[in-house]
């Protein structure tokens, strides 16, 4: 082939159909982010297959575009917006996970080294208020911490002082699940040494205690697991509320007379069978599959579908080798359940690469108990200096001889 003839690869470039370009600024970005491992305080699965929605919903809409310019340019803007705020829910969710490490990892060294028995103790009591699937799973997360790492890397501290209380307001942990898992998930959090008190609410949190029921605990770790108020946006927005703030939407998941405004998720407070559906990752998977549908269906012409949630199941891990499983008619805990909590979350990551990767890893740090490297990175401000003392005067009328 001749010169003159010879393709030319950097024109072949160039030419590449734009729909490969928006695949690779939603999915490719976060697949090649290589985050070594999905134990880090959020759940990755959830993101990953979020990104991968969008960017088949951006392929879709590219090879069949609409018609209307504008709403084209809206939507381009929409996908880059979601790849920034993606960004930065990855960043916040590190920032997170490695404060609150540091602060654990503080807490015990600040006990390592008190001699005073009482504080001491306050500094080895943890209190997780919330028996929702992340409050069971953070209490046990703890009550293992104390049995391992307490034994290995302190000399002073003697693990049978730790203390670990999973406080609930209701009458059971895991409400959204059948008793008999309730009953499973407490059994199994007591056998690893936790406290869980149901029926305690907590009505007081203040810097080196709690309260709850009147019953002052002297602890100076609390973490909140009991769910958050929705976003004050919604209050803005003139719909009307629940009693936790989110948006009551309609059956197609927009609030009332807006059909343009969508509402998702943990803000939207949708009524399915006469029961109100969670605030959980798969709800807000399922509507935003949802809401890409009934976007493509207005830019055709369909009329909408009712919103419709499918009920995979429930799995929530209690700690190592104990979950429980509500999977449809199949109610059941252990290890088989754990085990299966493990490979849907394997599953869920995007890449052979990367489900291998964290494959390993899991196995090797439960074979052998491994853990990270604990560093404090806690903020340690300065002592302030003390003040200069002035030079001693003599008092008046007593001489002084000179040396």
């Amino acid at each position: 082939m001749s010169e003159e003839q010879a393709p030319d690869r950097t024109e072949e470039t160039v030419a590449t159909p734009r729909r490969s370009r928006a695949r690779r600024s939603a999915a490719d970005e976060v697949r090649d982010a290589q985050f070594p491992t999905a134990m880090r305080g959020y759940d990755r699965a959830a993101v990953d297959t979020w990104c991968q929605e969008i960017a088949d919903l951006v392929e879709r809409l590219e090879e069949q575009p609409p018609r209307d310019t504008a709403v084209k340019r809206a939507l381009d803007e929409v996908g880059q917006e979601t790849t920034a705020i993606l960004q930065r829910a990855h960043e916040a969710a590190e920032e997170i996970t490695s404060r609150s490490r540091s602060q654990a990892d503080a807490r015990l060294e600040r006990a390592e080294r008190e001699t005073d028995a009482v504080r001491r103790h306050a500094y080895l009591t943890f209190v997780v208020v919330g028996g929702g699937p992340t409050g069971v799973e953070m209490a046990g997360a703890v009550a293992e911490i104390r049995r391992y790492a307490l034994r290995r890397d302190f000399r002073h501290i003697d693990p049978r002082e730790a203390t670990v209380l999973l406080l609930e307001g209701g009458t059971r942990l895991l409400t959204s699940y059948p008793p008999k898992l309730s009953d499973e998930a407490k059994q199994q959090l007591r056998r690893l040494g936790v406290e869980v008190r149901t029926e305690t609410l907590v009505t007081d949190i203040r810097p080196g205690s709690v309260t709850a029921a009147g019953w002052t605990i002297p602890t100076q770790t609390v973490i909140w697991a009991a769910g958050n108020t929705a976003s004050p946006l919604l209050k803005t927005m003139g719909t009307p509320l629940d009693d936790v703030g989110r948006a009551i939407v309609e059956p197609d998941c927009t609030i009332a007379g807006r059909p343009e405004v969508f509402v998702l998720g943990d803000a939207a407070a949708f009524t399915q069978k006469g029961e109100l559906l969670p605030g959980t990752c798969p709800v807000a998977i399922q509507m935003g599959q949802y809401t890409a549908r009934t976007i493509e269906g207005d830019l055709a012409g369909r009329p909408r579908r009712s919103f419709r949630y499918w009920d995979k199941g429930q799995l929530a891990v209690v700690g190592r080798g104990r979950a429980v499983a509500d999977i449809w008619k199949l109610h059941f805990g252990g290890f088989l359940a754990w085990l299966i909590w493990i490979f849907v979350h394997i599953a869920f990551l995007i890449g052979f690469r990367n489900r291998l990767l964290v494959m390993i890893q899991w196995a090797w740090s439960y074979l052998t108990y491994g853990r990270g490297a604990r560093l404090i990175t806690e903020e340690i401000r300065p002592a302030a200096a003390p003040a200069a003392v002035p030079p001693a005067r003599p008092p008046v009328g007593i001489p002084v001889r000179a040396p």
